[in-house]
């Protein structure tokens, strides 16, 4: 293998390993995302259980 061949090989692992960052970069970021709407839904869950505890509460 010439060197030049070795140099081409180590771009290519390079490109490679610059895909991986990207990749869990975008998959951080889809977790923050994840992350915000779970709390959002959480937040309208516990809306809905004291809207249905004061409907309860009243008798209906």
């Amino acid at each position: 293998m010439s060197l030049f061949d070795v140099v081409e090989q180590l771009c290519e692992v390079t490109r490679l390993q610059a895909d991986i960052i990207r990749k869990q970069a975008e998959v951080i970021e889809q977790a923050k995302i994840a992350n915000s709407v779970a709390s959002e839904l959480a937040a309208m869950r516990n809306t809905v259980v004291a809207e249905l505890n004061l409907i309860n509460k009243e008798g209906y």
